[in-house]
């Protein structure tokens, strides 16, 4: 056999082949057995596993299966036992590797190499217990398997204890399977490029969302309605303790079921105040591909976070996002929050638990009313902050030393170094500080006031501006505030659907031909709110089906005043009270299929007396006088029409009027 096709020792995936040599006639080759000896040996370089994942290795380093949008990066799961999985595992000689017989202890070397670390199918065979997965936060790794049910409930276990950097959750794959289909589990990561250390920094700080391979649109968890970019999961939002409630935005780019065959549900999950129990707090039914929604999520305890998942109809699980934390401040006043929004380490690595911790200890001042963050990173790192204040800062120290504001947003996102800026109409504080060690301090001092306890005036005039079959759009007036409105929420009955800085909004995922009650109310700096005025809306009517008109088949009326009579072959219809005075119409409907979703009936009436008509809707009040609308118009010399106006008598008919093509009214009630 040529050399170049013998097979070699450290590559596993060789291909089996047979030499045979004859001199005509026919030959018959097989084989008796063919083994794959797993190597043995715990020290490094001590065994020929080392020098399989070399040559692995070199073919990914060659870029041998590599497009612009799609590349290989070598990864290994570590241990014999409890497994877990280290990503940076691009080793080029033997001596780099090591066996660990419990993974678990590979977690800590993998991170002291500058990258994160997984834990593997907790609760599973071959993965750590669920009791010693909660109670060490998941073995100290930055990630954790969550892609089952039990998993996932012991991930929620270590959410709900509120413990510092908890794990990001994954549907790292472990099924030891080389197949791929729609329904294969992924983790999709928002990352700026298609490198690895990129893809490593925003796996770690959480900007991703677990799917099937065919969930692929993009699911965002965040607080921006609008935004399509996942909130950086790593890094809580420190608000008050007096603070009850946070919206938060949920964007799904595509990807739901919502046909005849069945739809997808979309379900919030939060703690609440509770460390015993994560339950569903809302659930929605996919109307579209799409999905748009802010909700309000409560908040209680010192700690509470918020998730959103999508099952399909049978309840499988298709897409989950990570978690967005709050945790309280004591002492910070209403109007106030902040959280870390972006670490840039010197090196673009070190986005682990033991170097990359973001704010570790913050603290109010009354006295002063200023706010003292602790920042843990690698020396030299850039930290972007984002918060909300009603003021603009007095001072704002790094280390004691005084950084002056940006003269723009433009600017300060620019900067290289440590900056601020206020922006007065969103009441958005953007900070940077730059670490001269692996611990900053960041002192933010405000000028001293009273509490803002006013709250703003009621949006008034709330009103429709567009529908389509799925949307609505309401405008309202500005309210006034004697600080200054923030933004208003905006709901659809008694759900908060999203919030504006604007006066306009539109509500999204709706059902066709629905009527809403959308109310609106304005939230000041403080977080005071407004009373809440609504408006009534609906949606248009649902389209892709027939219309059919019936012609009645037959009508009479009848009167108590002449009990026996037949009015079977007049062609007045009449109605009245006294004496009572009934009109009967009947219809015969054949030919339809499907589901009708919507009757109408329409009486034309046509007059060519010079007075017009009237329209009367009968009041059931006893001693009430029946109201009624009379119109006259003349579109001709020789014909006057009728057309009153909407009238909405109590408890009577309500009657839409319109223009025919005969120059008469058509009246339609309902």
């Amino acid at each position: 056999m040529p050399a170049g096709d013998q097979p070699v020792d450290y590559n596993a995936l060789s291909d089996l082949k047979l030499t045979a040599v004859g001199n005509g006639g026919t030959a018959g080759g097989f084989f008796d057995s063919y083994a794959l000896d797993a190597p043995t040996g715990t020290t490094k370089g001590s065994s020929l596993a080392a020098d399989e994942l070399v040559h692995r290795n070199s073919i990914i380093d060659g870029h041998v299966y590599d497009t612009p949008s799609f590349k290989i990066f070598p990864s290994v799961e570590l241990g014999v036992g409890r497994h877990a999985n280290r990503f940076d595992f691009g080793i080029t000689s033997p001596s780099q590797f090591v066996l660990y017989q419990q993974g678990v202890d590979g977690i800590l070397p993998t991170q002291q190499s500058g990258y994160p670390a997984q834990l593997n199918h907790p609760g599973e065979s071959g993965g750590v217990t669920d009791t010693e997965a909660t109670t060490t936060n998941a073995k100290g790794a930055d990630l954790m398997e969550v892609r089952q049910q039990g998993m996932i409930d012991i991930w929620d276990s270590i959410l709900r204890e509120g413990v510092s950097l908890p794990p990001v959750g994954t549907w790292g794959t472990d099924i030891h399977s080389g197949t791929w289909s729609a329904g294969s589990q992924a983790t999709f990561i928002r990352a700026p490029a298609l490198d690895f250390d990129a893809l490593m920094k925003a796996l770690y700080e959480g900007r991703a969302y677990n799917g099937a391979a065919n969930f692929s649109s993009g699911l965002a968890l965040n607080l921006e309605p609008g935004s399509a970019e996942p909130y950086p999961a790593r890094y809580p939002v420190h608000v008050p303790t007096t603070q009850t409630s946070a919206p938060v935005h949920l964007a799904i780019a595509g990807g739901l079921r919502a046909g005849q065959s069945g739809r997808d549900s979309i379900r919030w999950l939060s703690n609440g105040d509770s460390a015993a129990a994560t339950s569903t707090i809302a659930t929605e039914t996919a109307s579209s591909a799409t999905y748009d929604a802010t909700k309000s999520i409560p908040l209680g305890g010192s700690s509470t976070y918020v998730r959103a998942e999508v099952r399909d109809p049978a309840g499988k699980l298709r897409a989950m996002s990570q978690p967005i934390f709050f945790k309280r401040v004591a002492g910070l006043p209403d109007g106030y929050s902040y959280h870390v929004d972006d670490v840039a380490t010197p090196d673009g690595k070190n986005y682990t638990k033991q170097a990359t911790k973001g704010i570790t200890a913050s603290s109010w001042d009354g006295a002063t009313s200023s706010l003292s963050l602790t920042l843990t990173d690698p020396a030299r790192s850039l930290v972007s902050l984002l918060g909300s204040a009603p003021q603009a800062p007095q001072e704002l120290t790094v280390d004691g030393a005084a950084v002056a504001a940006a003269g723009s947003l433009a600017a300060w996102r620019a900067t290289t170094g440590s900056s601020w800026h206020y922006d007065s109409a969103t009441r958005t504080l953007y900070v940077k500080a730059l670490h001269a060690d692996t611990t900053a301090a960041v002192k933010v001092r405000f000028a001293a006031g009273p509490a803002d306890t006013q709250p703003p005036t009621a949006p008034a005039n709330p009103r429709p501006t567009g529908t389509t079959q799925t949307s609505v759009s309401v405008a309202w007036d500005s309210s006034t505030d004697d600080v200054g409105v923030d933004h208003y929420n905006v709901y659809d009955g008694t759900t908060l659907v999203g919030s504006a800085t604007g006066t306009t909004f539109t509500v999204s995922g709706l059902t066709c031909g629905s009527t809403h009650s959308f109310g609106v109310e304005a939230v000041d700096t403080a977080g005071n709110v407004s009373p809440r005025t609504t408006v009534d809306a609906p949606t248009t009517r649902c389209g892709g089906g027939t219309t059919t008109t019936f012609k009645s088949v037959a009508d009479a009326h009848v009167d108590a005043s002449v009990a026996t009579r037949n009015f079977g072959a007049s062609s007045k219809l009449r109605v009245d009270a006294s004496p009572d005075v009934r009109s009967y119409l009947r219809f015969t409907i054949s030919g339809l299929t499907g589901t009708v979703t919507r009757a109408t009936l329409r009486v034309f009436a046509d007059s060519s007396l010079a007075a017009g008509y009237d329209v009367r809707g009968s009041p059931t009040t006893p001693g009430r006088r029946p109201e009624s609308r009379t119109r006259t118009r003349r579109p001709s010399a020789r014909r006057w029409w009728g057309r009153p106006a909407r009238r909405r008598p109590a408890r009577g008919p309500a009657w839409t009027s319109r223009r025919s093509s005969l120059a008469t009214a058509s009246c339609r009630w309902r």
